[in-house]
């Protein structure tokens, strides 16, 4: 906490962002106790969160999905000041190796908070940027893709320009029947029929009358 606590000032006077990491899994990092290791320990993260946010830095914490209860840890430190999660949407272990990018836990966060959500993993193109920013992401982050496209950040930056001007919303949501998060009832008609409405409004504790009056 020393050293993050010492450059937080540093970082917020250049408009600067701290992002926490807790997402790198190098043994070496993992056996000190860093990166990955540290989504063992919420109690660790929610006290360096909650000081650092008294320097009135902003704070992000980069962490991978399908390892710990993404939902608990991101409103339990969004109660402490997170401002951002960058979620890697990396899929669960499988036999082997891993399963592809998994939306599912960003949409879960999306849902739950109000944090500001930088989708990571598999984003190589407008598409696939596309996919994550419908499942609830803010903003979406490229890795591996800049070695082969260096101009895929350009690319991905003037298409959602474009979105935003042609709907005036450049992360619109899925519709909920096409999974995405709670923002897509946006554009669902009145639930006079079963379909996957239904539990969203039973989630959020509205009925179909309240829904119909508000739309």
């Amino acid at each position: 906490l020393k050293p993050l606590m010492e450059v937080a000032p540093v970082i917020r006077a250049h408009g600067g962002v701290l992002e926490i990491d807790a997402h790198c899994r190098q043994p070496e990092m993992m056996a000190r106790g860093a990166g990955q290791a540290l989504l063992a320990k919420p109690h660790v993260l929610a006290e360096w969160i909650s000081r650092l946010k008294g320097t009135g830095v902003m704070v992000s914490l980069k962490m991978r999905a399908n390892v710990v209860d993404e939902v608990r840890l991101a409103c339990a430190l969004e109660r402490v000041g997170l401002d951002i999660v960058h979620l890697d949407c990396m899929g669960a272990p499988v036999d082997r190796g891993y399963a592809p990018t998994d939306l599912a836990p960003l949409k879960r966060v999306r849902n739950a908070t109000s944090l500001l959500i930088i989708g990571n993993n598999g984003v190589v193109d407008y598409e696939s940027a596309k996919r994550m920013l419908s499942r609830g992401a803010d903003m979406v982050s490229v890795a591996r893709a800049l070695i082969t496209s260096p101009a895929v950040v350009s690319e991905i930056s003037t298409r959602l320009v474009q979105m935003e001007k042609k709907y005036g919303w450049y992360n619109m949501p899925s519709h909920i029947c096409a999974g995405g998060d709670i923002r897509g009832l946006t554009f669902c008609c009145a639930p006079v029929k079963d379909c996957a409405i239904q539990p969203v409004l039973k989630e959020l504790g509205i009925s179909a009358l309240e829904f119909m009056q508000l739309k």
